[in-house]
């Protein structure tokens, strides 16, 4: 049972006005097309409440319910979940060639990867304000501070999750296998570039 349908009406002997004015008013925009007096004080208990009529050749006319609804809930608010792209608050990154990532980090002893890698997270915490990073600090512990790019790039792998769940995509990015494949001569980059990839491509098709 709807909460507005047992508000007490306080009768003044007065037209409707000030508080209960305005109440009459958002129920009628809350229940459109509904006798807004059944939601706004004019049911003075429970056992005073008809409830919407149901069942085939129902007559809504009759209960004071407007016309009936075209399908199921229709003659209600509903409330909706937002699809999952609709947390997308910012641009998608740039798409790059994976083999080229993998083959320019090699040509120039890392010093194109560890640019690369600052761009990627640039990019994943301008696409959804879920996803928070300081690239510049990233970057000088991951240049300046030992052992901790395996760290780094296992975030960089949840990060990548996070916007895979936000494009509405499967979570399928492992930070796990983002690590290993560090020891393959920095075969994250080829990884985790497909990724991104796959997360700016279906944005724009």
């Amino acid at each position: 049972m709807l909460p507005f349908a047992v508000l007490p009406r306080v009768d003044t002997g007065e037209s409707e006005t000030g508080a209960h004015e305005d109440l009459r008013k958002a129920c009628e925009h809350l229940f459109p097309g509904l006798t807004a007096a059944r939601y706004c004080g004019r049911v003075t208990s429970p056992n005073d409440f008809t409830p919407p009529p149901s069942g085939p050749g129902a007559d809504y006319s009759s209960a004071g319910y407007g016309s009936a609804p075209a399908t199921g809930y229709g003659a209600y608010p509903v409330a909706t979940t937002p699809y999952p792209g609709a947390y997308q608050n910012g641009p998608s990154g740039k798409t790059r060639s994976p083999i080229g990532v993998f083959l320019l980090s090699i040509i120039t002893l890392g010093i194109y990867g560890i640019v690369w890698y600052y761009k990627v997270n640039v990019e994943l915490r301008n696409f959804n304000s879920s996803i928070r990073v300081n690239p510049t600090n990233m970057i000088l512990l991951y240049i300046f501070v030992p052992y901790f790019s395996y760290f780094s790039i296992y975030c960089t792998g949840q990060r990548i999750q996070q916007a895979q769940a936000a494009a509405g995509l499967p979570t399928n990015t492992s930070p796990g296998i983002g690590v290993l494949l560090t020891f393959l001569i920095g075969g994250h980059t080829f990884y985790y570039q497909d990724a991104l990839n796959s997360i700016w491509q279906y944005r724009q098709a």
